[in-house]
């Protein structure tokens, strides 16, 4: 998270004015509003979250059993800021 915010004070004290999105994926475990309010200030318009699968037995079985909510938090506040939200999924998971 330091790098992303490095990267989106950089953006914003270059005056660097084009939309951008985090593709590579963000971690929802890390996601608040603060650096939600960053990535926007810096020209980013979508958030890619790797959400691997919807079946929360699944979830739980990879990553534990709070995964969800985690994910659900982090897509609600990136739309509420304005955000496109796309996920990775896991086909066959």
């Amino acid at each position: 998270m330091d790098r992303a915010v490095d990267f989106c004070n950089s953006m914003i004290e270059e005056d660097i004015n084009i939309p951008w999105s985090v593709m590579e994926g963000m971690r929802a475990d890390k996601i608040d509003r603060s650096i939600l309010k960053l990535l926007k200030k810096a020209g980013c318009d979508s958030i890619y979250f790797g959400i691997e699968t919807v079946e929360n037995a699944e979830l739980e079985h990879i990553a534990g059993d709070k995964k969800m909510l985690v994910i659900n938090k982090a897509v609600r506040l990136a739309h509420e800021e304005g955000f496109k939200v796309c996920g990775y999924f896991v086909v066959g998971l």
